[in-house]
Order: C-alpha cells, then structure tokens, then sequence
C-alpha cells in the first residue's frame, strides 16, 4: 500500500492528532503498554520506560537479561515489576524488579502454549494458555497461584480500560468473557454469541475491540463481507450480568481486516479506513443517524509546525492504533493522540436541534452551545426550534441538578 504525505496545517480536518511523545534518541525495541500509557525501549540490557502521560523517563538496567525475539514488555502498575515474554522463552513469561533486578520465570500450570499474558494491579496477573485462564499473586517471596478457568481456547482479547478478557475456542463464534474488578476479584460473564454473516465464516480477534462508550462497556464486531458494525453491549450489575446486541452500523466496502482500525474520543466512535485513508465519526446515540457517519469523512491531520510535515506519512504501514485514542509511529519515533475538533464537526451538522444534542453529550462543550444559540438568533429561526432547543437544554439541566441534590443528600446523611 502506497503511504501519502500530508496536507498543510490550515486545512480544515474533523480528525486531528497531536504528538505527545518522540523517542527518536533512543535506540532499540519499542513496546507499549497500554494499560500504564507506557513506552518501553528495550536495548540489551538498559530499559527506557517513557510516561506517556507524565511525560518522564526512567532508565533502568536488568543484568542477564535476553531481550532477543522479544513478543512483548509489560510493566505492574506501580512500576515495580517488568515481565518479558519472547519466542524462544520455552513458554515462560519473566518478571524482573525494577529496583533490584530479581527475577521470578513463571510457566502456565501444565507447560502449554502460552497465549497471552496481562497485569490486572500491582500484585495480581493472569497468564492465558491453550487450556486455561491462570491467575497469580506475585511478592518479594515470589509467584503465587490464585484460581485457574478452565477452557480450550485458540485466542483471547483483554481491555487494559475496562478489565474484561474474551477467549474463544472451539465453538469459535461463542465467546467466554470475564469481568476483573479493581481488587482482582473475577466474575464470568453470560457467553456471547457473535451473529456471522455465513458458516464459512471464520470469527477473528482482528474483528474484535472491547471498548467503552457513554460509560458502557461495548464488544464491537467488524463484519468484512457485509460491510457493517456490530455492537455488543455488556451490561455488569452485582445482581445480574447481561449482553444485548444494538443495531448494526452499516460500513462503506472495505478491503481487508487491516484496513479498519478503530478509536474512542469523547463517546464518539472513530473508524479510520487505511486504504481510503480517511476517518468517519459516529454517535450511537444518535438514533436517526446511525446509518452514516455524523460529517463527511476527511483525513486525519497531525497538529505539527510547517517543517515536519514533509518528513509524516498518513495513515502509515508503519503506524500501530491502540485504544482508546492513540498511534504509535516506531518507524519515525512519535507517539500521537487523535483528538475530533468539535467545533469544526459541529460546522457540518445543518439541523439545529440535532448538532445542540450533539453537543450536549460531548465534553467541555459550553461555549459550541453558546455560539450555536447566538447563531440561531442572528439567522432568525422559528420559534418553534428554539423552544425546543430550550426545552432539551432545560431538560439536561434539570437532571444535573437532581444529581447533584442526590449526591448532597448522600453526604449530608454519611456525615450526620
């Protein structure tokens, strides 16, 4: 596939992104780990882990470390532990300290294939394999197993933002999902059945994201042959655990699996089609609209002065996504945040009273609403819109305000 340069920065884009991170002086394997926002430069034995959101470095150094054929480098969330697993590693992960340089090699139960591997705090891990989900404890003492799951299982896909695992095995369109909460604790899931558009058709974790929208948890489909988006939503209570399935999101023709990648900002769904390289933007809650995107699919544009736009490539073969909101450029060295300009998404939507709603469920979206209304009375619309517009905008406030009185009687009585 043939990369495109850039446009100039003036140009008027939906879809921006901003760099947060560059790691052009360091020299090695990169790896990131999502559920700490970390960059991992791995080079020998010196290890450069890069706060993504901190914007600090730490270099550290494990003696008698193999950082060759290295499949991927995952840090504890406090930072006290490294774990490295590689091809050659005879199926054993190995977990390093960062401060003392211990190192504690952990296979799965009976010695199988080792699938994956994810930290779920500080202390706890799990370690998938071909035969189960393995849970462990980990201390200076050493490795602790906790609980094992049961399953054949060919692949997996883990949320670092939500802590839910889905594995797949023989009946490969049914899925067995677990939910871990902050304190470790693990509750199974009601199996989800993913709908295939025919029994040739084979389910794939590339199809496959786990994501979180308007504070739900969503498993999303991509269907290659009919086009479309297909939404799961995971519904968790202590009392009951449910999944239901939305109505599809039908898709222009895409190519292939890689050509579809997808992002989360501000409750808003963004599908990046590598091949057309542009990006489309879809509100779920937007009923009457689910069948298009809410404005017209436009390039992505890096927010970057003039003198490095020569040197970016759009939509690169180089550029690995990750959710909820970021790209990763190994090639160039830069680390990117994708953001949606509201203001200028807000522009493309013609009906008042639908670009208000929209931006009501949109973050920071204040000053849009005001110079909407401002609008509306310089353009001298019927009365009729803007006292619906009002009534919406009433209605909003009325439900803050009973949360908040909610929320103020919650305390007054954890006080008396």
């Amino acid at each position: 596939m043939m990369a495109q340069a850039l446009g100039s920065r003036e140009e008027v884009n939906h879809v921006v992104a901003t760099k947060l991170v560059s790691f052009t002086e360091w020299k090695g394997n990169i790896f990131y780990d999502e559920l700490n926002f970390l960059l991992i430069v791995v080079h020998r034995e010196d290890i450069h882990v890069i706060s993504v959101r901190q914007k600090r470095t730490t270099s550290i150094q494990i003696r008698n470390l193999n950082a060759s054929n290295l499949i991927s480098v995952k840090a504890s969330p406090d930072e006290k532990w490294i774990c490295f697993y590689s091809s050659d590693s005879d199926n054993t992960i190995n977990i390093y300290s960062a401060l003392g340089g211990n190192k504690y090699p952990q296979t799965t139960r009976k010695r199988t294939k080792i699938i994956d591997y994810h930290w779920l705090d500080s202390f706890n891990f799990m370690i998938i394999s071909a035969t189960a989900v393995e849970v462990y404890t980990l201390a200076d003492s050493g490795i602790k197993f906790i609980k094992e799951y049961k399953h054949s299982i060919n692949w997996c896909i883990f949320s670092t933002r939500v802590l839910i695992l889905s594995v797949s095995g023989h009946q490969e369109n049914n899925l067995v999902a677990y939910y871990f909460d902050k304190q470790a604790q693990v509750t199974k899931l009601p199996k989800i059945t993913v709908d295939l558009d025919s029994r040739d058709e084979v389910l794939k974790p590339q199809a496959l994201r786990v994501v979180q929208i308007y504070n739900r948890i969503h498993l999303i489909h991509i269907y290659i042959a009919s086009s479309k988006l297909a939404l799961y939503q995971i519904h968790l209570s202590y009392a009951k655990q449910s999944v239901t399935r939305k109505p599809p999101i039908p898709l222009r023709k895409l190519p292939s699996l890689s050509s579809v990648q997808i992002h989360i900002f501000d409750n808003l769904l963004l599908l990046h089609d590598i091949d057309a390289k542009i990006s489309m933007l879809w509100d779920i809650k937007d009923k009457d609209c689910l069948h298009f995107p809410i404005s017209a699919p436009l390039p992505l544009v890096p927010l970057v002065d003039k003198s490095e736009l020569n040197d970016l490539i759009l939509y690169s073969d180089d550029w690995e996504f990750y959710l909820p909101n970021y790209i990763l450029d190994k090639k160039k060295g830069h680390f990117w945040k994708v953001m949606v300009d509201i203001n200028a998404v807000s522009k493309s939507i013609s009906d008042k009273g639908r670009l208000v709603q929209f931006l009501q469920r949109r973050h920071n979206s204040r000053d849009p609403i005001l110079l909407t209304l401002r609008k509306m009375v310089e353009e001298r619309c019927t009365l009729s819109v803007v006292s619906h517009i009002f009534d919406s905008l009433n209605q909003v406030a009325a439900i803050g305000n009973n949360q908040q009185q909610q929320l103020l009687q919650q305390l007054q009585i954890q006080s008396a």
